[in-house]
């Protein structure tokens, strides 16, 4: 493809997949022969779909370009959500080729019909990552507190087959702020070790500003 070369690309690629007698892309007047898309998993393979799709541009033949590339019609069909070409529509590369051809040609409903659904999609992945960073984060004492749930009258409780106190809920948040201390508690240990071995002090600061964490 590099080099200007498309059908020799594709020969090459097929020739390595062991699959050139059994797809036969084109015959010796090299005028392509599309497979029939329903039984070929070949066409599973996106970057022969977009190989394929950029030959068949070159030779103008834009309509054939955009069959190849188009997710099949919905079928009631149990067996039609395994479809090779369902599957392969989802990748974002070959809806951004459809898109480019769409747009080349002025069907500009078409050009959005493809790359509304990406655009969305990414929009509402950036907005839960945006909410996942600005969750609120808990001080060292009020993990203190959540550990309380943790200590001996909640613990003979469940020994004596009486229930817990505290909700499940509460017992998974105080084992994940116990967990958490005693991680901030082993660094605290090894700075202060790593301080005395190179002769320095070590001031520890306890401050809830140096053992915030995030509310889960």
């Amino acid at each position: 493809m590099s080099v200007g070369h498309p059908a020799s690309a594709l020969t090459y690629y097929l020739m390595l997949e062991e699959d050139l007698e059994k797809y036969n892309v084109w015959d010796a007047k090299k005028e392509y022969r599309l497979p029939t898309l329903e039984n070929c998993e070949l066409f599973g393979n996106f970057m022969i779909v977009l190989t394929l799709s950029s030959m068949l541009l070159e030779e103008g033949r834009d309509d054939e370009a955009i069959s190849v590339l188009s997710p099949p019609v919905e079928s009631d069909d149990p067996d039609s959500k395994s479809d090779p070409r369902k599957l392969r529509h989802h990748s974002g590369k070959i809806k951004l080729k459809l898109s480019q051809i769409y747009k080349s040609k002025g069907l500009v409903e078409a050009f959005v019909d493809v790359l509304f659904p990406v655009i969305h999609e990414t929009l509402l992945v950036e907005q839960n990552q945006r909410k996942a960073r600005s969750r609120p984060r808990l001080t060292g004492s009020v993990l203190s507190e959540r550990t309380e749930v943790l200590k001996d009258p909640n613990s003979n409780r469940v020994l004596l087959g009486l229930p817990p106190l505290a909700s499940s809920a509460a017992l998974s948040k105080a084992a994940r702020a116990k967990k958490v201390l005693q991680k901030e508690a082993a660094l605290k240990e090894a700075k202060r070790a790593e301080a005395l071995a190179a002769g320095c002090d070590y001031n520890s600061d306890d401050s809830d500003d140096e053992t915030q964490v995030r509310n889960e």
